[in-house]
C-alpha cells in the first residue's frame, strides 16, 4: 500500500514538473501547438542573394568640340589677320607717289581678330555649361535611393478560402508562390510575431484576432484571455520553410529560433517554433497565422 502510495506521489510530482513550463509559459500559444500542423521541411529553403547592382559611374565631363573649335577658330584668325595685314602693307607700298597713303594701323585685321576670339569665347563658355550640367545629372542619378516593392502586410481581415487546386511548388527565384520576395516576407513574419507577443494580453483580444484565422484564435482564445505577463526574446531568428499553393490558397512555414524568457526576471531559455501562414490565392491581400507547431 505505502509503495502504491509513493509511486502515485511520484507520478504527480512528475506531472507537475512537466506541466510548470506549459502553465508559466507567457509567449503566444504558451509553448503548445495549436491550428494548423503540417509536415513541413526541416531544412529551410534556398534563397539565392539579391544581385548587387553596378555602382553608377560619374558621368565624365565633356571635352566637347567647343575648346578645340575655340584654338581653330583662334588659329584661323590669326593666319587670316596675317595675311590681311600683308595685304594691306602690299597695297601701300603700291600706292602712287602723288596720293596720300594710309594711316598703316590696321584696323582691319584687329576687327577679324576680335570678331574671332569673341566666337570662340562663346563657344568655351558653352562647353563649360554642357559639363557642369552632365556632371549634375550623374550626381542626381547618384544620389538617388533604390526603390524597393512594398513588404507586404500581415495580419488584417481574410476571404474564405477557396477548394479544389492542387499543390503547387514554391516559385523560384527567392519569392513566395504569391510572389512575395522571400526576404520581404521574413521581415515582415519576424516583425509581426514579437508584435503578436507584446499583445498577448487580455485587453488586446480583439487586435490579435486581426492576425490569425478564425479556427486559430478560437483555439487560443482562452490562452490570451488567462495570460497576465509578457514574454521576452532578447534573440530571435526566423527561416522561411516552405511556400506552397494548395486548396485555393498560398501557405508558408517559418520557422522561429532563439531565447526566450517568459516573464519579468525569468532566465532566458532556447525554444524553437514554427509558424504557418496561409493567404487567399483569390483576392485575399493579407497573410494570415493560422498555426503554431512546436518543435
Amino acid at each position: 500500500m505505502m509503495q502504491r502510495a509513493r509511486a502515485a506521489l511520484l507520478t504527480l510530482s512528475l506531472a507537475a514538473l512537466l506541466a510548470a513550463p506549459l502553465a508559466e509559459a507567457a509567449r503566444m500559444g504558451k509553448g503548445r501547438s495549436a491550428g494548423m500542423q503540417r509536415s513541413a521541411p526541416t531544412q529551410p529553403m534556398t534563397i539565392p542573394a539579391r544581385p548587387a547592382a553596378p555602382a553608377p559611374q560619374p558621368a565624365q565631363p565633356s571635352r566637347g568640340p567647343g575648346v578645340g573649335t575655340a584654338i581653330a577658330a583662334g588659329a584661323a584668325g590669326a593666319a587670316a589677320g596675317y595675311m590681311l595685314g600683308n595685304a594691306m602693307n602690299d597695297n601701300h607700298a603700291s600706292a602712287p607717289s602723288g596720293q596720300p597713303a594710309g594711316s598703316g594701323f590696321p584696323w582691319g585685321t584687329i576687327a577679324l581678330m576680335a570678331l574671332l576670339v569673341g566666337g570662340a569665347l562663346m563657344f568655351f563658355r558653352r562647353s563649360q555649361r554642357q559639363a557642369t550640367a552632365a556632371m549634375a545629372g550623374g550626381s542626381a542619378r547618384m544620389a538617388a535611393p533604390t526603390q524597393f516593392p512594398p513588404i507586404p502586410k500581415v495580419g488584417g481581415s481574410g476571404a474564405p478560402y477557396g477548394g479544389g487546386m492542387a499543390a503547387q511548388p514554391a516559385v523560384q527565384q527567392g519569392r513566395l508562390t504569391d510572389g512575395t520576395e522571400a526576404p520581404h516576407f521574413l521581415r515582415q513574419a519576424k516583425a509581426t510575431f514579437l508584435h503578436l507577443q507584446s499583445l498577448n494580453t487580455p485587453e488586446s483580444l480583439e487586435e490579435v484576432r486581426r492576425y490569425m484565422t478564425p479556427e486559430l484564435f478560437e483555439d487560443l482564445r482562452a490562452d490570451i484571455a488567462s495570460n497576465s505577463a509578457v514574454a521576452d526574446f532578447p534573440q530571435l531568428d526566423c527561416q522561411l520553410l516552405e511556400s506552397v499553393q494548395e486548396n485555393g490558397r498560398h501557405v508558408a512555414s517559418v520557422r522561429f529560433t532563439g531565447m526566450v524568457s517568459e516573464e519579468v526576471n525569468a532566465p532566458t531559455v532556447p525554444f524553437t517554433e514554427t509558424w504557418h501562414y496561409v493567404k487567399d490565392a483569390n483576392g485575399s491581400s493579407r497573410w494570415l497565422l493560422a498555426g503554431i507547431q512546436q518543435a
